[in-house]
C-alpha cells in the first residue's frame, strides 16, 4: 500500500507498507544528485566570488586612473606697488614641488614657452625662455589693465615621477592655461591666478598599497572559517 505526501523539501514522497512486515518504509526521491545543489555548496561559490571581487577591487586601487595633475600656477602679482606688476609663471616641479597639490618629483621644463597679453581687446603675444624648476616673472607697467593673459609651453616629457612614488603619464606635451579676472573686466595683481595642469593617467604600481593588502589578509581568515562552518552543517 502506498500513500504520498509532500516533504518539508517541497518533494514528493511515498510511504509503503511492507506486507510481510507491517514496516513504514520512506524512500527520499529527493536525492541530493537530482535536485538543486545544497545551500551550502551554493553559499560558498557566491562567497567565493564576492571575495574574489573584492581583491579586484584592492589590486584595481593600484591601476591607472584618468586623472589631472598640477605642475605649477600661472599668476598676476605685484612687485612694485603702485609701478611695476608682473606675471609669475611658478614651475612647481622638483625641488619647487608641493605634495599634495604640487606632487611632481621630476624636473619638467616648459619649453617655447608663450605668453599672450591682452590689453584693450588686443592680444600681444610673445615668447619667453625656457622656464625649469621655479618661478619666472614677465614684468608689466601697473598703469597698464589687462583683460586676459595666455600661457602655452610644451613639457619636456610626458612621463614622470611623483612625490607618493607612482609615476603620471601625461596624454599630451602641450600645457595651456588662461588667466581671467576674478571680478570686473581687468585682472587685479596680487589676486588673479591660474593652475597650470595637465591630463593623463597614474601609472598602475605593481603592487597594490599595504593598506590593502591589510584589509585583504583581515578578510580571508573569516572567510575561510565561515566557508568551514557552512560545509560542516550541511555534510
Amino acid at each position: 500500500m502506498e500513500k504520498l505526501f509532500t516533504s518539508d523539501r517541497g518533494c514528493i514522497r511515498a510511504i509503503r507498507r511492507s506486507p510481510s512486515t507491517g514496516e513504514m518504509k520512506l524512500p527520499d526521491l529527493a536525492t541530493r544528485n537530482r535536485f538543486l545543489p545544497r545551500p551550502g555548496w551554493m553559499t560558498s561559490s557566491l562567497l567565493s566570488r564576492a571575495l574574489l571581487g573584492l581583491l579586484l577591487v584592492l589590486m584595481g586601487s593600484a591601476a591607472a586612473t584618468a586623472d589631472s595633475l598640477n605642475v605649477g600656477v600661472l599668476s598676476f602679482d605685484v612687485l612694485i606697488p603702485g609701478a611695476i606688476d608682473a606675471f609669475t609663471v611658478n614651475n612647481s616641479t622638483e625641488v619647487f614641488k608641493l605634495p599634495p597639490d604640487f606632487p611632481v618629483s621630476s624636473a619638467l621644463t616648459f619649453s617655447s614657452p608663450t605668453l599672450t597679453l591682452t590689453e584693450s581687446g588686443t592680444p600681444s603675444p610673445m615668447s619667453l625662455a625656457d622656464i625649469g624648476p621655479g618661478p619666472f616673472q614677465q614684468f608689466v607697467l601697473d598703469s597698464v589693465n589687462f583683460s586676459e593673459a595666455d600661457f602655452s609651453a610644451q613639457l619636456s616629457q610626458t612621463l614622470f615621477a611623483l612625490a607618493d612614488g607612482t609615476s603620471f603619464q601625461a596624454s599630451s606635451n602641450t600645457l595651456t592655461a588662461t588667466l581671467l579676472p576674478s571680478s570686473g573686466s581687468f585682472l587685479t595683481p596680487g589676486v588673479d591666478q591660474v593652475l597650470l595642469t595637465v591630463s593623463g593617467s597614474v601609472v598602475a604600481t605593481p603592487v597594490p598599497e599595504p593598506a590593502s593588502w591589510l584589509l585583504f589578509a583581515g578578510a580571508a581568515p573569516w572567510f575561510i572559517l565561515f566557508r568551514g562552518v557552512i560545509r560542516r552543517r550541511h555534510s
